[in-house]
């Protein structure tokens, strides 16, 4: 308990993180501003998507708050309730104080662009500022964890911070579809609208690519911070890492089961032409079918929904392993120190 109650607020903010560069993410790639004036249907998504994304920055900032005065406690060796006066000592003297201050700087001056450009939202430059915004919050969570030990712009806080946006582009996009698309999704007849539909099937492209980089930098971490079998099950960070694979492992079949299997059943059912079918969506298709032989088009809909719905679960615990990593010794350090105080009590005796 100790430990689960300061991840908390960084599990909220790295969430909210993800939320707005999943928004964004919809806005710039996935219904882009011309389109959007071009479908009444995707139009009005946007408004929601602003809501979605306003909210997430909020919850950043709050969250990214009570996250500082958490560490500031750690620090200091202070009761939570009693660190506010080292606050400023950490804020001004410390590297991960300084990461804080352009965080904050950066919500500031995204909130203070929102208000003042009301009339460019649907501008591309507009999304694309906000964007490398959030990218650079993105940097300051990789450079105020175990990924800036060995200083800032070094190889391991460039693939955390690489890790961290593909991970964010992944996990945003789904609570967006889930939270936003699917259920906005309006049935004509018995079958879904074939404007979600392309939204679903751009969404999909992009996801696999984030997938792709959240796995090979997965992998670079484990090697970087674990290092051995013998430190993944000795210690908690390790064992907090074979925790969060299994649920990537996870994350990836279901994944692999909504791309090649329920993208194109949900695309033909909204008489949408998906890409060229391949052997694995071929295989899920078939399986799929025989299983479930009678898929109408709102039956498509709402198996999709629970599909990502349990995705965005999923998800959400893998971000809560992830900000329990960023409490804990790394594995490597950790069996170290561990080897080190036998070796000492040896010497002793």
């Amino acid at each position: 308990m100790e430990l689960i109650m300061p991840c908390i607020p960084l599990w909220f903010e790295l969430s909210a993180l993800a939320c707005c560069l999943g928004s964004l993410m919809f806005m710039l790639w996935v219904i882009p501003p011309a389109e959007a004036t071009s479908s009444r249907d995707q139009g009005a998504l946007r408004p929601r998507l602003w809501i979605f994304f306003s909210i997430s920055l909020a919850v950043i900032l709050t969250c990214s708050s009570a996250d500082l005065l958490s560490r500031t406690a750690e620090m200091s060796g202070e009761p939570l309730m009693s660190a506010f006066s080292s606050v400023p000592t950490v804020l001004f003297k410390t590297h991960a104080g300084l990461a804080w201050l352009v965080r904050a700087a950066c919500l500031i001056l995204i909130a203070v662009l929102i208000a003042a450009g009301r009339r460019h939202r649907d501008s591309r430059m507009f999304l694309f500022i906000l964007f490398l915004l959030c990218a650079l919050i993105a940097l300051t969570e990789s450079a105020s964890g175990h990924a800036s030990d060995k200083g800032d712009f070094t190889v391991s806080e460039m693939v955390d911070w690489l890790h961290l946006l593909g991970a964010s582009f992944w996990a945003g996009g789904i609570f967006v579809l889930s939270l936003i698309i699917l259920p906005h999704a309006k049935r004509s007849g018995a079958s879904p609208p074939s404007d979600t539909a392309s939204v679903v099937i751009r969404f999909s492209r992009i996801a696999g690519i984030a997938v792709l980089f959240v796995v090979l930098t997965a992998l670079y971490n484990a090697w970087q911070y674990v290092g051995s079998i013998n430190a993944a099950v000795r210690t908690g960070y390790g064992l907090t890492v074979v925790a969060k694979a299994a649920l990537l492992f996870l994350l990836l079949l279901l994944a692999a089961f909504n791309r090649y299997a329920m993208v194109p059943l949900f695309a033909d059912r909204s008489g949408v032409n998906a890409e060229k079918s391949g052997l694995l969506t071929r295989l899920a298709g078939g399986v799929l079918a025989r299983f479930s032989p009678d898929k109408t088009g709102e039956r498509v809909l709402d198996l999709f929904k629970r599909s990502v719905r349990l995705e965005a679960i999923l998800m959400i615990c893998l971000l809560f392993c992830a900000s329990l990593l960023r409490h804990e010794i790394p594995a490597r350090h950790a069996l170290h120190h561990s080897g080190s105080g036998t070796e000492m009590h040896r010497h002793m005796h």
